[in-house]
């Protein structure tokens, strides 16, 4: 089965929740407690079973110094400022900084939930993503075809960090990794780019994130999950869950029924709250390959 996907990449936070709380965008992005508050308030009035943080997908990027700005309508930061103008700019970039600004602030927050008693699931984004935020589009593409010493060195930071963010994230009390990469899917940078970029630094950073996980699991986005599967890194097993749950639901049951399995995907995290037909969980697993390990 072909994941389809809604294409809901913001998610709308309920105003009356907003003024229930006082709640700020700077006070959802840039204070733990608040952004769990507003992760606890969504999971109720959702029917959801898990609460996901955070609630931009800038946070990576904002700390390898990209600046963010907001809009006056939506929680979702953006990338206001480039961190990277000139191709040389990579070899000044320092590992994420997991001490200040939204990303420490994430990571806190997934502390507060768990001590709630929440399942907590923590977004995290893929390296093209990453990449594609910290430089314009132009230098990036450029950049991968010509400036290969430049650009392995960039991949290299952002892994480490992504490794390390789900280490915290893991020893925080988080037991869902959504992971995705919108950036980097096969519809968006096309077959050559996936076979020989996107694809294999997707697959290295899923096999090293798995030994990071713990009681933990992936869950890959749809998109992200098929890239892989169309590109021949990865195959998808299917998994029943007991009939008449949510797609959240199903996934913690995975968690403890199946703790052999580390990676699911071809589904939306999104929806979580959501009763589905058809009790499947689509196990991922990823193809063995020497340009990945």
């Amino acid at each position: 089965m072909e994941f389809i996907c809604s294409n809901d990449d913001n998610e709308s936070i309920p105003e009356k929740i907003r003024e229930k709380l006082g709640l700020t965008f700077e006070d959802v992005n840039y204070d733990g407690y608040k952004m769990a508050l507003l992760s606890q308030n969504m999971k109720v009035f959702n029917k959801d079973t898990i609460c996901r943080v955070p609630f931009s997908n800038t946070v990576e990027a904002e700390s390898l110094g990209a600046g963010v700005k907001f809009s006056k309508d939506s929680v979702q930061a953006r990338i206001g400022k480039y961190r990277i103008n000139d191709i040389k700019d990579v070899y000044g970039l320092k590992e994420m900084d997991f001490e200040t600004k939204s990303i420490a602030e994430t990571i806190k927050a997934v502390r507060y939930l768990r001590g709630m008693g929440e399942t907590v699931c923590i977004q995290v984004e893929g390296p093209f993503t990453i990449a594609s935020q910290l430089m314009d589009s132009t230098l990036f593409y450029k950049s991968l075809l010509k400036e290969k010493a430049a650009m392995e060195y960039l991949f290299e930071i952002i892994q480490a960090g992504i490794l390390k963010y789900v280490e915290l994230a893991v020893s925080s009390g988080a037991r869902v990794i959504s992971y995705a990469d919108p950036a980097g899917t096969l519809d968006i940078v096309g077959p050559v780019m996936y076979k020989k970029f996107s694809g294999p630094v997707n697959c290295s950073i899923l096999k090293k994130i798995t030994d990071k996980l713990k009681n933990a699991v992936i869950h890959i986005c749809g998109r992200t999950s098929n890239s892989l599967e169309i590109g021949g890194f990865a195959e998808k097993h299917p998994v029943s869950f007991k009939a008449g749950q949510s797609y959240g639901e199903g996934l913690i049951e995975m968690i403890t029924s199946h703790p052999e399995i580390k990676l699911f995907g071809n589904g939306c995290i999104k929806r979580s709250p959501v009763n589905v037909s058809e009790n499947i969980m689509w196990a991922v697993e990823i193809n063995k390959g020497d340009q990945y390990e």
